[in-house]
């Protein structure tokens, strides 16, 4: 009656704290204000830094005030580029296992060190 889908094992892999946050931000419901407002429990969506939507995108790519974090990010997945949101949420099928371990690192640091 309902189909089964296979988990990718690097979606199990790190820290589950922050495999967590990682979850909540590849389904749409983290504390991100578009998501927030999307689930009807903010009134708005903008970043109070930047004055536009806060989205995952923006999370990771664009907010000024993570830009440190955002070199490392980069930094730590040189190899994999180019980057975009897709992949850093959901890693790629056609990348190896250690390839998608290395983004899920990566991002499970720069979680981390945004707080």
């Amino acid at each position: 009656m309902f189909p089964t889908r296979t988990v990718p094992p690097h979606f199990m892999h790190g820290n589950m704290l922050l495999s967590i946050i990682h979850a909540r931000l590849r389904n749409n419901c983290s504390d991100l204000k578009r998501d927030l407002f999307l689930n009807h429990l903010s009134d708005h969506d903008i970043c109070s830094h930047c004055k536009i939507p806060e989205t995952s995108d923006h999370y990771f790519f664009y907010c000024p005030i993570y830009s440190n974090e955002r070199l490392q990010l980069f930094r730590d997945n040189r190899s994999l580029h180019p980057l975009n949101c897709n992949i850093l949420l959901f890693g790629n099928s056609s990348f190896s296992y250690l390839e998608n371990i290395t983004i899920v690192n990566a991002v499970h640091t720069y979680i981390k060190n945004v707080n």
